[in-house]
């Protein structure tokens, strides 16, 4: 059977993290990577899919200090500077208690 409107075409191929889980558990904490593939054909339109596998880590007592490159995500590029799983816990943290402390003074200003 023909497939109707078929055409060739060239593009390129490129996995991502399409959402990311973060476990904060008392016991327990990891992050998970839900990974897709992204293809784009020569005239410019998208497609994903997901991938089988995810990626993920257990955040422990002893991995605490693994450090890591951080890469410009808009070229890809090394920056030279590290990361840390600690530090990068930190700005989770912190970012919550931002956001938190924004609802909640935007929750009071309606009260009012």
């Amino acid at each position: 059977m023909s497939n109707y409107k078929e055409s060739q075409q060239s593009g390129s191929v490129y996995t991502r993290a399409s959402s990311i889980s973060i476990a904060n558990g008392l016991e327990s904490k990891s992050i998970q990577f839900i990974e897709e593939e992204v293809f784009i054909a020569e005239n410019g339109d998208m497609l994903s899919k997901p991938v089988l596998s995810n990626l993920s880590e257990k955040l422990t007592e002893e991995n605490m200090d693994t450090v890591f490159p951080i890469i410009n995500p808009m070229t890809g590029e090394d920056t030279g500077t590290e990361g840390s799983y600690v530090a990068f816990q930190v700005l989770l943290h912190s970012l919550y208690i931002f956001l938190a402390e924004r609802r909640d003074d935007a929750e009071a200003d309606e009260s009012e």
